[in-house]
C-alpha cells in the first residue's frame, strides 16, 4: 500500500470542514468544552437541536425567540433573545463562528408542535428578519457580527419529524423567505435548506421551484449525510449535488454539509451510538475529515458537539464537583481526530497527497512546517497493514509521530531523526506526522 505526499505541490487552502453543531457551553450552560473548542480550533458551530426538545422553549428556534406568532415583528419587546445571546457569546468566545438555523428543532416524539407550515409565510419571514437584524446589525440590543450564515429550515423532506406539510408548501416558504430576506440584507449570507440523506426527488423539485418565475437567490446550499464509507461516499455525494446545482444555474453556489456522522443503518442505533463514542468512530472522523478536505465542500459540521446528545462523539464529563458548579468536559476519542485536523488547518495550505485502498490522507504546510494526517477505517479488515510513505520536498528532516492510543484515550508522541517511510495502521487507526528540523 502506497501513500504519496509532495509539499512543493499546493492544492488549495485548508477548508473549515471540522465545524460542529452546537456547543461549547451546553446542558443549560452547565457543561463547558470551551478549552477543547480552542484546542481543536473549531471554525463553525451550527445551531440546530440546540439544548434539546423544542429548543427547551428558549434557544434559537423561531417559536422560542418569538413566542406569539401574531405579534408585531418590528417590536423588539416581542422577541426572546436572552438565552440564545448567551449561547452565541460562548461560541464566539471560543473563536468559533456561527451558522444560525432559522426554523425549529426536530420533533421525534408523538406530540408535534412546531413542524407544521407557518400560518402566514410573510409573517414568518418578517420574524426571521428581526432575528437577522439582531445578530448582524445590533438591533434590539443585539450584535454587529454575531452570526455569519443563516440557514433556512432543516431536513424539510423528513415528514412527521421536521415538516408536516407538502413539498410544494416548503418550496414556497423557502423561496418567499429568501427573496424577502435578501432584499432586506443583500450582504448577509443566507441559504439552506439542509436536506437530509440523499432525497434526490425532493431536491430536484426544490430547484425547479426556485428557478421558475422570479429566480431565488442562494448564498449556499446545505445538506446532511450519515454514512460508513468516507473514502467513497463523501466524493460521490459532492458530485451528485454539484451536478444538480450546476444544472439549475447555481454554478457558483458553495455546498455545505451542515450535519454528518457515522451510520451503518438506522435500525440498530444503540450500536451506532457506541461506535460514535469509541475509537472506531474516531478513526472514521479522521478519515472523513481527510476526504472532506479533498472535495469541493466549503464548510462541514459534525453532528453533534453538545453534551448529552447521542451523536456526541467529542466530549464527556471530566469531573463532577458541586451541584451548582459548571462542569468542564474532557475528550472522547473523536476529539483527537478533530484536533489533529485543526492543527493542519492552522498551517493554511493543503499540499498534494494520495493514498491507496482504505487509507485516507491529507497534507498541509505553511512553508516552514509540514504535516499530514493519515487514517484507516475498515469495518471488515482484521489485520494491520503497512503503508509505504513517499514524502517529497519537505521543509525538514525530523518528524514527530503523534498517534492516538485507544487504550488510554490519548495521544503519544514519538520524535524520530528521519521522516518515516512506513507506518503501520490497524483497521481503525489514525496519526499525524509533523516534519521539522
Amino acid at each position: 500500500m502506497k501513500v504519496q505526499i509532495d509539499f512543493s505541490k499546493t492544492v488549495s487552502k485548508m477548508k473549515p470542514v471540522h465545524g460542529v453543531n452546537n456547543g461549547p457551553v451546553t446542558f443549560d450552560f452547565m457543561r463547558d468544552a470551551t478549552s477543547l473548542f480552542v484546542r481543536a480550533g473549531i471554525p463553525y458551530s451550527r445551531l440546530h437541536d440546540t439544548e434539546g426538545d423544542y429548543g427547551c422553549g428558549e434557544f434559537v428556534d423561531i417559536p422560542a425567540v418569538f413566542k406569539v406568532f401574531e405579534a408585531d415583528p418590528e417590536n423588539p419587546a416581542n422577541y426572546n433573545f436572552k438565552m440564545t445571546d448567551e449561547y452565541i457569546k460562548a461560541i464566539r468566545k471560543a473563536g468559533t463562528k456561527v451558522i444560525y438555523r432559522l426554523g425549529v428543532t426536530i420533533e421525534n416524539g408523538p406530540i408535534k408542535r412546531h413542524i407544521y407550515p407557518p400560518k402566514d409565510f410573510h409573517q414568518w419571514a418578517r420574524i426571521c428578519e428581526g432575528v437577522i437584524r439582531h445578530y448582524t446589525e445590533g438591533w434590539a440590543d443585539g450584535m454587529q457580527d454575531g452570526v455569519e450564515y443563516f440557514e433556512i429550515w432543516n431536513e424539510p423532506e423528513f415528514y412527521n419529524h421536521m415538516w408536516l406539510g407538502t413539498h410544494e408548501e416548503f418550496y414556497k416558504l423557502f423561496k418567499d423567505t429568501i427573496i424577502y430576506l435578501k432584499k432586506k440584507f443583500p450582504n448577509v449570507k443566507i441559504g439552506g435548506p439542509a436536506t437530509g440523506n440523499n432525497d434526490k426527488p425532493f431536491t430536484e423539485g426544490f430547484f425547479k421551484y426556485l428557478t421558475e418565475g422570479e429566480r431565488a437567490p442562494l448564498d449556499f446550499f446545505s445538506f446532511h449525510t450519515y454514512f460508513r464509507n468516507p473514502k467513497k461516499h463523501i466524493h460521490d455525494r459532492f458530485n451528485e449535488v454539484r451536478a444538480l446545482l450546476d444544472k439549475s444555474g447555481y454554478k457558483d453556489v458553495p455546498i455545505f454539509i451542515t450535519e454528518w456522522n457515522h451510520v451503518n443503518g438506522w435500525d440498530h442505533m444503540e450500536e451506532e451510538y457506541k461506535r460514535v463514542s469509541d475509537h472506531t468512530g474516531a478513526a472514521f472522523v479522521a478519515c472523513a475529515l481527510c476526504e472532506l478536505q479533498k472535495t469541493g465542500y466549503a464548510i462541514a459540521n459534525y453532528y453533534d458537539a453538545q453534551f448529552g446528545s447521542s451523536f456526541n462523539g467529542l466530549f464527556k464529563l471530566a469531573r463532577f464537583e458541586g451541584h451548582d458548579d459548571v462542569q468542564s468536559l474532557s475528550p472522547k476519542p473523536s476529539f483527537y481526530a478533530m484536533e489533529m485536523f485543526g492543527d493542519l488547518y492552522r498551517l493554511g495550505t493543503e499540499a498534494y497527497s494520495d493514498a491507496e485502498e482504505d487509507v485516507s490522507v491529507v497534507a498541509a504546510t505553511d512553508g516552514t512546517t509540514d504535516s499530514f494526517l493519515i487514517g484507516r477505517y475498515n469495518q471488515t479488515a482484521q489485520n494491520n497493514v503497512t503503508a509505504v510513505i513517499d514524502v517529497k520536498n519537505a521543509h525538514g528532516t525530523k518528524a514527530d509521530i503523534i498517534r492516538y492510543r485507544a487504550d488510554v484515550n490519548d495521544v503519544e508522541i514519538e520524535t524520530v531523526d528521519v521522516i518515516p517511510n512506513t507506518i503501520t495502521l490497524a483497521p481503525y487507526s489514525f496519526a499525524r506526522i509533523v516534519i521539522h528540523n
